[in-house]
């Protein structure tokens, strides 16, 4: 105790700061019964803190002349809370030079950079080159290479139109500062065999852009008009790198099914670069949710937007000649499109997204390559597409779609189509096999045709049905599934009150302030020297692809950039701290006794966030319940009093000051 007479309450506070910045769990000095075990814990904890000072961890730097000069009480309450920052700043990327995913907290041997999934036996080989697993190529001299080649690395949307084999259409609205969000399904449209597939690169008379905005104003209220730019010699110098080194591409190429007919260039009438210019619908109609009217976070927390606008962009095909539109309303409308985009405009040739067959590929034709046919830049070897052959470890298509996007270079998480299309086409495959498990193995006796299936539930027979629908809860976004989400819920609810916790007292919401949070942005200039410099220069140098410091704190336009080329990141960690708060943080300062937690997305809360239902510690509640019972049934004075205790407890407050709301964030 402090009335020890070795007891010196100087080094003490001094060493309880140490354990603080290095997060140690050491016995408290303070809290001895004897000299001897005061003395013990003060070398034990002088020789935890002296180790850790010689790790590569980064310790917590905090006011101390401020903490010492709080309370003590207050003091407890800091504790866990520069505990949790350290554990934040101390947060990294690791990578695994067996699957070549980078992730965070991902753990890796100190020796060989092995990561924790590799080095089980079962799944040693099934992320590596070996099971055909990395999208690499081959060198003329024979040596594996894991890089883009530099003639793919910087293909513009239309170039990389202009050279793939396989068109995929992939629904897209711009929901905010640049951040995409899916709207519908995928699927892919082989070029026509007999002409645009035998010839590359296609002609613009053969390839149409739409795009159809609502409204697009730069961050300066300046209306706008987005172009897609095709460079002459990059795509001729990426259709011959292609029939070299891309094994699909090559292997056509010399079976003569496949030419590069560089004539296919001339509309661009000698130049060496060319516009071709989105066709606009200023008055697109775009469904609406309800979450229109949510106000949200301060749209400071959103970053400085570069775009203000609403965007529905397809990112595929739009058909024309022969091949199949949905009807003649949507022929007419595409040519009413092409009308309107040459009114007073430079008559260039528009870029149309083509569909050139007329019935979409089957994606269950395990001879078709989609990805890498789709991809080639991605893929420039033609090899690790979601499905092959030769792959002696089979691994479903939804990890080898996330095993792609945490690839150490970032293509695949920068691209973006491929990961929209990836998702959607895992979501569906999966859906698929799970519909064909549950004929298979649960219905004996299935209607045969749609007349049966109605003769029986007319008849009073719903067994069908009622199975059908109980199975379609592993659908994730379908109506099973989100009422067996509810029923898990409940039954959370009716558990803990049965065990006598008691019913949830505390609804929390946590939203991401992806532009702000000095990690956040420490993880992207991290995550960014991995994929660009890491190869190029040593650890410390933080330099990008061309040399440059990455400084995205200092440059907004950059950090913008980075947060939609690397969400991923953004997600993981948002994820990662959220779990570690509620552990820590919520229940050594909040209370929360126990809690559940649901992570949603929505434009008006930054990329992610996440709802929690908490159920307090039981002291909290009786002193709650306390205050409560004052108000004799009042309930204004009862939410007054609740609101002036979540005040005092947690610093939130109910109240909206929409003008501070929207002032600029100043840290």
């Amino acid at each position: 105790m402090r009335y020890l007479p070795s007891y010196n309450a100087e080094d003490v506070q001094s060493l309880w700061e140490d354990i603080i910045a290095h997060d140690l769990s050491i016995d408290d000095p303070f809290f001895a019964q004897n000299n001897p075990q005061y003395n013990d814990r003060i070398a034990i904890a002088k020789k935890e803190i002296q180790r850790a000072k010689k790790t590569k961890v980064v310790p917590l730097n905090f006011n101390k002349i401020a903490f010492r000069k709080a309370p003590y009480s207050e003091q407890k309450v800091l504790d866990p809370i520069f505990r949790f920052e350290f554990r934040m700043l101390n947060v990294n990327h690791s990578c695994c030079s067996n699957c070549f995913e980078t992730r965070i907290e991902m753990k890796t041997t100190i020796t060989t950079s092995i990561c924790s999934r590799c080095q089980r036996k079962i799944e040693k080989d099934a992320y590596n080159g070996e099971n055909i697993m990395l999208p690499t190529w081959t060198d003329d001299n024979g040596q594996i290479q894991h890089h883009i080649p530099p003639e793919l690395e910087f293909l513009s949307i239309a170039e990389v139109l202009l050279i793939q084999r396989v068109s995929p259409l992939v629904p897209l609205a711009h929901l905010r500062n640049g951040v995409l969000g899916l709207k519908g399904h995928v699927c892919s449209f082989m070029q026509d065999v007999n002409h645009v597939a035998t010839r590359l690169p296609k002609l613009p008379t053969e390839v149409n852009a739409i795009k159809m905005i609502r409204s697009f104003t730069d961050m300066n209220g300046t209306n706008q008009v987005k172009v897609f730019i095709v460079n002459k010699s990059r795509v001729l110098r990426a259709l011959h790198w292609l029939v070299k080194y891309h094994r699909d591409y090559h292997q056509a190429f010399q079976a003569g099914e496949l030419t590069i007919d560089e004539t296919a260039m001339d509309w661009m009438t000698g130049a060496e670069e060319a516009e071709l210019p989105t066709i606009t619908l200023e008055n697109t109609t775009l469904e609406r949710t309800g979450e229109e009217t949510i106000i949200g976070v301060s749209k400071t927390q959103c970053g400085d937007p570069d775009e203000q606008n609403d965007e529905y962009e397809a990112f595929g095909v739009s058909c024309h000649g022969n091949a199949a539109l949905a009807s003649n309303e949507s022929n007419s409308v595409l040519g009413s499109l092409k009308r309107e985009a040459s009114k007073g405009r430079v008559k260039i040739p528009a870029l149309d997204w083509p569909q050139q067959s007329k019935e979409a590929i089957s994606e269950f034709d395990a001879s078709i390559r989609l990805f890498v046919n789709a991809f080639p830049h991605l893929f420039p070897g033609g090899i690790a597409d979601a499905r092959e052959s030769d792959r002696k470890v089979n691994v479903s298509i939804a990890k080898w779609a996330k095993h792609l996007l945490l690839y150490s270079d970032g293509r695949f998480a920068r691209d973006p189509v491929w990961g929209f299309f990836a998702f959607n086409f895992s979501l569906r495959q999966r859906n698929t096999d799970s519909g064909s498990f549950f004929v298979n193995s649960h219905i004996s006796d299935s209607p045969r045709s749609l007349e049966d299936l109605q003769a029986s539930i007319r008849a009073g027979d719903t067994s069908f049905v009622n199975k059908m629908v109980y199975y379609t809860k592993r659908i994730r976004g379908s109506d099973s599934y989100w009422r067996y989400k509810r029923s898990e819920l409940y039954n959370w609810i009716h558990y803990h009150i049965g065990e006598g916790h008691g019913a949830p007292n505390g609804f929390f919401t946590l939203s991401c302030a992806e532009y702000f949070w000095p990690d956040v942005i420490r993880l992207l200039e991290e995550r960014i020297w991995i994929a660009e410099g890491r190869h190029r220069n040593g650890p410390g140098a933080k330099t990008d692809r061309n040399g440059n410091t990455i400084d995205l704190s200092n440059n907004r336009k950059a950090r913008n950039k980075a947060v939609n080329d690397y969400a991923v990141v953004i997600q993981e960690f948002f994820i990662h701290r959220t779990e570690d708060y509620l552990k820590t943080v919520g229940r050594e300062v909040l209370g929360i006794e126990h809690y559940w937690c649901r992570f949603e997305f929505a434009k008006g809360r930054g990329q992610i966030h996440a709802h929690i239902l908490v159920i307090l510690r039981k002291g909290i509640q009786n002193k709650i319940q306390e205050k409560v019972n004052t108000a004799n049934g009042n309930r204004a004075k009862e939410a007054k009093l609740v609101g002036e205790w979540a005040k005092s407890q947690f610093g939130m407050t109910a109240e909206l000051n929409e003008s501070a709301a929207n002032e600029s964030v100043t840290r």
